[in-house]
């Protein structure tokens, strides 16, 4: 006897797809940007140094005075040579005065002539340096040099451009090419 046998047939199904893919366009343009510096100040201030030269005592050694001083110098000279005249005049006087009549027979102008005698020991000679070493006076007075300077910050002006997005979005179409089926046999 023959046992009845069942049988499936299936046929699966076939499609066809259509895909386009999703675009995006991001732009953005560069951030505006504006710098701005400012210049610095400077401000220099300076002080000349100054020198100071004392050379009259230089001058006074040569022998280059002024004709004022000069003249006080031979002025003060003649003085003291007239106070001393008068002074050597009085003792010679005194001397005179205390000798005479005494038996002394001139024995008073005898020693008066002997102090007024012109003959002298010779003087030492040296060499003398003119202007003698030291006699110009020098001083300095240092100059000042100051800069300053004062910077500026520089200005910065910053604007950000926001980014522009284009989407357009995918799509997914299907077809089916061959529908699916179930058959079953006895």
């Amino acid at each position: 006897m023959a046992i009845p046998q069942i049988q499936i047939q299936t046929t699966d199904i076939q499609m066809n797809y259509s895909i386009r893919p999703p675009q995006v366009n991001i732009s953005q343009k560069p951030a505006d940007v504006s710098i701005q510096q400012p210049e610095a100040t400077m401000q220099i201030t300076n002080k000349l140094g100054e020198l100071q030269i004392d050379q009259s005592q230089a001058f006074a050694e040569a022998g280059l005075k002024p004709i004022t001083d000069v003249n006080k110098e031979y002025v003060e000279k003649g003085r003291q040579a007239v106070l001393q005249m008068i002074a050597q005049k009085a003792r010679e006087g005194e001397q005179l005065m205390k000798g005479a009549g005494k038996d002394q027979r001139g024995a008073a102008i005898q020693q008066i002539a002997k102090q007024n005698d012109p003959v002298q020991p010779p003087q030492k000679v040296n060499i003398q340096f003119i202007p003698s070493p030291g006699s110009v006076k020098m001083d300095y007075i240092p100059g000042e040099f100051d800069i300053e300077i004062q910077a500026q910050k520089p200005k910065i002006d910053v604007k950000v451009n926001q980014p522009q997005i284009d989407l357009t979005y995918g799509t997914v179409k299907g077809t089916m090419t061959q529908r699916p089926s179930v058959e079953v046999y006895v």
